[in-house]
């Protein structure tokens, strides 16, 4: 009888450690949600764009906490790998991260950070970034690319599990 009470236990605790499909998605949701270390430097140009006159940012002072988040994601993403049903949209989430990552860590990404934060109006800015186009449409080009890759893993995921799109990626936008 004691026997069976423990098994019982052990049963009901361990069924109940397992992530359900939900929490697989909101970890993989939550980690595209972080991605946002290009968002400052987005924002900041858009509005320029618009015309409005800004005063010096300061777009790489954010930049460490943003990859320590990021880092300490990555880290819990990879705890949940090993489920056969859910590992292709949390290493896409990962890979979405690393990317960032990596972009955030790049001096050029640094500089170009600096050198838009310093420029007061678009042609400031446009002459300020002008040594860093290339690279710049290089990592824009290379995240769209690994945005559509995690955005279809996860696209995917819900449909399977009938769960409900939510807003993330870089435009905030829902499919």
């Amino acid at each position: 009888m004691k026997l069976n009470f423990i098994l019982c236990f052990l049963l009901v605790v361990l069924s109940s450690c397992g992530s359900s499909p939900e929490d697989y998605y909101n970890s993989a949701i939550s980690a595209g949600n972080q991605v946002y270390v290009l968002r400052n430097f987005e924002n900041r140009l858009e509005r320029l764009e618009k015309g409005l006159q800004l005063g010096p940012e300061d777009l790489v002072l954010t930049t460490p906490t943003h990859v320590r988040m990021m880092e300490e994601n990555v880290t819990k993403l990879q705890g949940k790998l090993g489920n056969e049903d859910s590992d292709a949209m949390i290493t896409s989430a990962i890979a979405y991260m690393e990317f960032a990552i990596e972009t955030a860590k790049n001096p050029k990404t640094l500089a170009a950070f600096e050198a838009a934060g310093n420029a007061p109006d678009l042609d400031a800015a446009s002459v300020a970034l002008e040594p860093y186009g290339d690279y710049l449409d290089s990592v824009f080009d290379k995240r769209e690319a690994v945005f559509v890759t995690y955005d279809k893993a996860v696209s995917d995921f819900a449909k399977k599990h009938g769960i409900e799109m939510k807003f993330y990626g870089p435009g905030a936008s829902s499919k």
